[in-house]
């Protein structure tokens, strides 16, 4: 899994680079850079934005006696995104987004609820209770 990880992370900076360069040629370095920190700085608003309401909603379900799944999940989404919006790079403000933002959001906890179920199946996650 780590390997993959690291692979991966390899992978997106070269295209990352790949793309940088490739715009600069296009529109120049200038307005590439701008391009960069604006992308940034929205991704990072809205990930503020979306955090504060993720982690309202996982205190309301939790002062409604709720399980906290799917808020927690829902948070744990935008923490993630956020986090990835910090980046500079073109290729993780489309990763990030894809994770702050509520619609497709939605989506990628589909796949995590089924990655999660197939650790459980494969009884690799160990839950502790109290």
């Amino acid at each position: 899994m780590l390997k993959k990880l690291g692979i991966g992370i390899i992978v997106l900076t070269i295209l990352e680079i790949a793309l940088f360069i490739a715009l600069g040629n296009q529109v120049g370095i200038l307005t590439t850079l701008l391009i960069i920190v604006g992308t940034g700085a929205l991704g990072i608003f809205l990930a503020r934005k979306e955090g504060f309401q993720a982690v309202r909603n996982l205190q309301a379900s939790l002062q409604a006696g709720q399980a906290p799944g799917p808020a927690a999940l829902d948070a744990a989404c935008v923490l993630i995104g956020g986090l990835i919006l910090i980046l500079p790079g073109f290729l993780t403000d489309i990763i990030g987004l894809v994770f702050v933002l509520p619609f497709t959001r939605k989506l990628v906890q589909k796949a995590m609820y089924k990655v999660l179920r197939k650790q459980l199946k494969k009884s690799s996650v160990v839950i502790v209770q109290r």
